[in-house]
């Protein structure tokens, strides 16, 4: 509800908990008139057409780049490249190779975004300048 009174998205964080955050969400789409970013994604590919619909974005951190992070990584390769985000989620879950050093650092967001553009087969520079483009658009309404 402030959220919605002060015209921002939203952010969301949601784990192991799916199907419960969608319907919550579906609830009350009527707040969500200014989107909303659904952080550290870690759910199917097969969900995001339906977070999408409420006008969500999706970032990714540090789990998409570890080895058996197959779901997350199939929906990084899923993601429409206008909706996708990148974050560290500092102190926690510190991106490969420094997988297991505490604490994660907001510098190892470029790690993840390397991550990103090699999981999506597209140069670097096209990544940043997407997800530069993306946070504008979300958080600034530029479009």
């Amino acid at each position: 509800q402030i959220a919605d009174e002060l015209q921002l998205p939203i952010v969301v964080h949601s784990r192991d908990a799916a199907q419960d955050t969608l319907e919550f969400l579906k609830e009350h789409e009527n707040l969500l008139k200014y989107g909303g970013l659904l952080h550290c994604y870690s759910y199917s590919a097969d969900m995001l057409p339906e977070f999408e619909k409420l006008g969500f974005y999706f970032s990714f951190g540090g789990p998409s780049t570890f080895k058996n992070a197959n779901k997350v990584q199939a929906s990084v390769r899923a993601v429409p490249i206008e909706k996708i985000l990148s974050e560290t989620d500092c102190p926690y879950l510190t991106p490969v190779p420094y997988r297991g050093v505490f604490p994660n650092e907001p510098k190892n967001v470029t790690v993840i975004t390397e991550n990103l553009a090699n999981l999506r087969g597209v140069e670097l520079k096209e990544m940043k300048t997407q997800i530069l483009q993306n946070a504008k658009r979300l958080f600034f309404k530029v479009k």
